[in-house]
């Protein structure tokens, strides 16, 4: 049997996920993207807005959308993320989201102009 991580993500709401059987894992850190194979020494590192991609022992990728930053910590077997939130790729994309994105694009697109 293919040795594997726990993959428990944890949200201020209590909301989160627990996935069992992660070969491998990849997430963005302040300093640039990290990947995690089972083994991995503990760390326990700052991460940043971007995707988590994760691959199960079937072989199947799996993408989440981390909104914001957070905490990783990893220890034996187990990756845990500390999140302000979390969305699937897949999930309907809220207009709330969209209409703060456009917001700070106008906001940037008018300094810029000023400028």
């Amino acid at each position: 049997m293919k040795p594997a991580l726990s993959l428990q993500i944890i949200t201020p709401a209590g909301r989160g996920q627990k996935v069992e059987g992660v070969v491998s894992l990849t997430l963005p850190l302040i300093d640039g993207n990290i990947g995690i194979l089972p083994g991995h020494a503990p760390l326990l590192a700052n991460t940043t807005a971007g995707s988590l991609v994760y691959r199960n022992t079937d072989g199947k990728e799996n993408k989440l959308v981390l909104p914001s930053s957070g905490i990783l910590l990893v220890e034996t077997g187990n990756v845990i993320l500390f999140l302000h939130g979390m969305e699937a790729i897949s999930s309907p994309i809220h207009a709330r989201l969209l209409q703060e994105s456009l917001a700070a694009i106008e906001m940037d697109y008018e300094y810029a102009r000023e400028a």
